[in-house]
Parts: C-alpha cells; structure tokens; sequence
C-alpha cells in the first residue's frame, strides 16, 4: 500500500508547482478507511480521464522518458489497492489539480483478554 501511496504522492509532486501544497487526509468511515491525496496542479484534461488506468497511457504528452514516468504508476496503485480488497479514483479539473481517492477495509480490531495480549 506504501507503493500505492507513493505514486499518487511523486504523481501530485510532479504536476504541481513547487511549493504548491498536496494534502493528505485519512478518515474512518464505517468499516472503510477512506485516503485522499489532494494536489493543485495542472489537473488532467476531461477527455484523458476514462484512460488513466491504461498501461502506459500519459496524459502530459510533454513529458519524456528523462522526465520521469513511463505510465504505470496510477496502474500499479490501482492493482495494489484492489488486491488489498479497495478501490481507488481520481477526479481532475484542468488547471485546477486532482484528487486521489482510496478507500480501504479497515482491518477488525479485536478485544484483548483481561490479561493481557494472547500468543499463538
């Protein structure tokens, strides 16, 4: 999930301006741990978005290979989070920045004994 996180985060840094702010911000809700990754970039542009989960799709065309990415971070952060049971969306507004959203089944907290913590 760490990697997963980490491509939206390098993603949200590599579109923005520097110093521009990305937040970050957890919330439980109900049995799903909601993620959201929020950055003021450069956004992506409407008819680009039903292809973001594409192998190797790039919707900054301007970007090359020295630049950085080939177009399998959001790919691989998309399988991380499903294999782990979550999904994970973006929503984007030209000019105005993206947001990332996962959402995650919370793991069972579980009671511990009167006497402390069991092994097994």
């Amino acid at each position: 999930l760490r990697r997963a996180v980490d491509n939206i985060l390098d993603n949200a840094g590599k579109y923005s301006d520097p110093g521009s702010p990305v937040t970050l911000r957890a919330v439980a809700e109900g049995a799903l741990l909601g993620l959201e990754i929020k950055d003021r970039g450069i956004g992506i542009a409407p008819a680009d978005a039903p292809h973001l989960f594409t192998p190797f799709f790039r919707s900054d065309r301007s970007r090359n290979r020295s630049t950085g990415g080939v177009g399998l971070g959001l790919v691989l952060s998309r399988r991380i989070v499903e294999a782990h049971g979550g999904t994970l969306t973006i929503e984007s507004d030209l000019h105005a920045g993206t947001t990332a959203r996962f959402l995650l089944p919370r793991l069972p907290t579980t009671a511990a004994s009167p006497s402390g913590p069991t092994s097994r």
